[in-house]
């Protein structure tokens, strides 16, 4: 098996995907004297084996579906036995979905000998998906919103002052959208990752996976913080419940499957400083100007926001360090070009902090508050339309550093 894992399947420029088909056996077009008894396949990262579909194309054009297991001693392979061949071209169709719960299918031919054989057929094309799955654009979409509305909903109660019993409008409105944005988050990717299987088996094996697991856990824990808002009057309690399902957030996608030691701390922080500054911005632009209050608010909110950017600025470097190969991949890759997007934004961000800092907070007493009121607004503009390209980032696999490459069939 080591050896297997050490050996590339083809050569050819880094690729850039979530998990790739990095071995296999039989490879691909292979010609093989004896019928093999199972097919295996090793991917570049851990996969989930509860929702990995293989399926084997005979040379007549029949398919049949394999009863896939994992492999005990290695999480990156998975295996499933064979029924004795005959001889001629046979075509694997296969589908996994990676740890950090993206989707990944490929296909190749490999092909056996028989007695007086000469010339093999080439195998039937590969069928297409018994069942659609939802497009990458929808997918981005409901967890864009998802993820805005759970980080609005952690920071917003964040700045209620604890002592009021009453339900603001907008945190009781995020606290309808924020579990039902999250719940459609978790249909999807289900989905997505198990077409065409029986709702119940479905939502069972989606449920059995890790990043299914933290899917329900930040559900759950959303869930508790509505009712310690809306039901015990708590805001402070229902706070904290809030954030800890934002810092749960830092274990999906590709923090799972990239250094995960580092990088699901490095990503639970990121996440958790943007709710606050989020937070406070939305706060701050809710506000009454003309109150006495809104001069401290704006004090507090600054002073949030200046040691959210450090953490954000901190947090966002180590994990491009983590998923980025070395810095060409910057400018040289899908990935690398969104990061910068996104840092891009978050400068624009910080200058806007800057202005209203050191332009507008000192003038607060001679009559800019309304101009602060509404130049946070467009502030908040600016972090919609950052929030945007996180979420494309987060469905754009990091290049990868290694050569192999996909076998035939590259994954789709």
């Amino acid at each position: 098996m080591a050896g297997l894992l050490a050996t590339p399947v083809g050569s050819g420029p880094a690729t850039a995907l979530h998990a790739h088909l990095v071995a296999s056996s039989p490879a691909a077009g292979d010609t093989l004297g004896q019928p093999p008894a199972e097919v295996l396949l090793a991917f570049s990262e851990p996969v989930e084996a509860a929702l990995t579909g293989i399926r084997l194309v005979r040379p007549d054009g029949s398919i049949l579906e394999l009863v896939v297991r994992a492999d005990p001693a290695d999480v990156r392979v998975v295996l499933a036995p064979l029924p004795a061949l005959d001889a001629g071209g046979y075509r694997v169709v296969w589908r996994v979905v990676s740890a950090d719960g993206h989707t990944v299918a490929g296909d190749y031919a490999f092909y056996v000998e028989g007695a007086g054989t000469e010339v093999l057929a080439a195998p039937p094309p590969p069928p297409a998906e018994p069942h659609p799955t939802p497009p990458v654009a929808l997918r981005t979409a409901v967890e864009g919103l998802a993820m805005a509305a759970l980080l609005l909903f952690a920071g917003s109660l964040l700045f209620q002052d604890p002592g009021v019993r009453a339900v603001p409008r907008l945190a009781a409105a995020l606290a309808i959208l924020a579990p039902l944005l999250l719940a459609g988050d978790f249909l999807v990717w289900a989905v997505t990752a198990s077409p065409g299987a029986e709702p119940a088996a479905m939502l069972g094996s989606a449920g059995r996976t890790t990043a299914g697991r933290i899917e329900l856990l930040r559900l759950g824990l959303v869930l508790l913080a509505v009712w310690a808002l809306v039901l015990a009057r708590r805001p402070r309690p229902a706070a904290i419940l809030a954030l800890a399902a934002v810092l749960a957030s830092g274990a999906l996608g590709h923090a799972l499957a990239r250094s995960p030691l580092a990088s699901i701390p490095a990503k639970a922080v990121h996440l958790g400083a943007v709710a606050v500054w989020l937070g406070g911005l939305v706060r701050l632009a809710g506000a009454d100007p003309d109150t006495e209050d809104f001069p401290r608010l704006a004090r507090r909110v600054s002073s949030v926001a200046l040691i959210s950017v450090a953490l954000i600025g901190t947090t966002g470097i180590l994990q491009a360090v983590l998923l980025l190969p070395d810095l060409s991949a910057l400018w040289g890759s899908g990935y690398g070009r969104l990061v910068l997007a996104k840092a891009g934004g978050l400068a624009a961000l910080v200058a806007l902090g800057a202005f209203h800092r050191f332009r507008l907070l000192p003038r607060l007493d001679a009559g800019s508050a309304p101009t602060l009121r509404r130049s946070v607004r467009r502030e908040i503009l600016v972090f919609a339309i950052v929030l945007l390209v996180a979420a494309w980032l987060a469905q754009v696999p990091p290049p990868d550093a290694g050569s192999a490459t996909l076998i035939e069939g590259a994954a789709r």
